[in-house]
């Protein structure tokens, strides 16, 4: 069966425990028509792996037929494989302990009862772009956690970007693999690649 939704989603972490950040974007087609992203502080990656997929469906007003695609082997099996066998054992792993995160796990799994979803793993940083793009916001997030203050963004770029500094313009052959700046510094990040709108 088609999906009439993409949902891509990805979380970020800064020390893993520490801050951290989670985003989603909704395609439809070629067209994104939902995104947010959001920050908690003394956070896990996995739990905001676990928070933007949750996010994400949510953020639908009805039931609706989507695929969640996401680079976290944790998400994806958990909901494909592992969430059967964690409900039969009243939520304790093989080995008896409850599984970690559970509170996030049954909210997702609540969230997801309300539409039909498929859900998909791609590799991180495999050129997938709308993954890729979800991935620098998770990271965005994730800074601005680090900072306490929401005109600071750490941009994760693979690419050259136009920057200006003091309203000079950086080389725009420049890349910039890791920055940690405000929003008078870099306005945006190459979306080139990207067919249709992009939501902030």
């Amino acid at each position: 069966m088609e999906r009439e939704y993409l949902l891509y989603c990805d979380g970020y972490c800064l020390g893993n425990p520490g801050p951290g950040g989670w985003a989603y974007r909704v395609w439809q087609g070629r067209r994104v028509v939902r995104g947010r992203s959001g920050t908690e502080q003394n956070t896990t990656d996995n739990r905001m792996e676990l928070r933007a997929a949750i996010e994400g469906l949510k953020c639908f007003p009805s039931a609706s037929n989507l695929v969640v695609v996401s680079d976290s082997r944790y998400l994806i099996s958990g909901m494909t494989a592992l969430l059967p066998l964690w409900q039969a054992r009243n939520w304790r792993s093989s080995n008896g302990p409850a599984i970690r995160n559970q509170e996030l796990w049954q909210e997702l799994l609540a969230a997801a009862q309300r539409h039909s979803v498929g859900w998909r793993w791609v590799r991180g940083h495999s050129g997938v772009p709308e993954q890729e793009y979800v991935d620098r916001l998770a990271a965005a997030a994730a800074a601005r956690a680090a900072q306490g203050a929401l005109n600071f963004y750490l941009y994760l770029v693979s690419e050259p970007v136009v920057c200006t500094l003091n309203g000079s313009p950086l080389p725009s052959n420049h890349v910039i693999r890791t920055a940690l700046a405000s929003e008078s510094l870099c306005g945006s990040i190459p979306l080139a690649s990207f067919p249709g709108p992009v939501l902030t």
